[in-house]
């Protein structure tokens, strides 16, 4: 494989664990899995909920940020470069503190927190890694 297709490669794994990161640790945020029936529908229904506080999408959230930090390594080496590079693995930790930071307990621990403050802080961590990633990151042809 050479090294522009390698990039490449590590280049697009990036941005797919990068989406699926973010929609992971932001997903139970903003889910209810309560029980909403109407009062007519049989109590058994209700006990499907899991109860224990296990939340499936914090083991995704972790996969795919593992792997896309392993694809930042790799798209860093490919490069070449060291400082870029750097900033390359660095940034999405950057991101993923500010991601944190609006949904500190995981598993939708905000529940009927105010969904609007918490936007822009979600937009500027997306787009941090997404412009450094887009438009400044360096490519192995620069």
């Amino acid at each position: 494989m050479t090294r522009d297709r390698l990039f490449r490669f590590v280049h697009v794994t990036g941005h797919v664990c990068w989406w699926v990161f973010v929609v992971a640790t932001l997903w139970p945020a903003g889910a209810d899995f309560s029980w909403t029936g109407d009062a007519d529908m049989p109590r058994r229904y209700a006990d499907y909920i899991p109860s224990d506080g296990f939340c499936t999408a914090s083991p995704i959230a972790v996969i795919a940020f593992l792997v896309l930090i392993i694809a930042a390594a790799v798209e860093a080496a490919a490069v070449g470069r060291l400082l870029p590079g750097l900033m390359t693995v660095g940034t999405p930790f950057v991101a993923a503190i500010v991601l944190w930071s609006v949904n500190p307990t995981g598993c939708g621990g905000h529940g009927t927190s105010a969904v609007l403050p918490a936007l822009p802080i979600v937009l500027l961590a997306i787009a941090l890694r997404e412009i450094w990633a887009r438009a400044f990151a360096p490519h192995p042809s620069s």
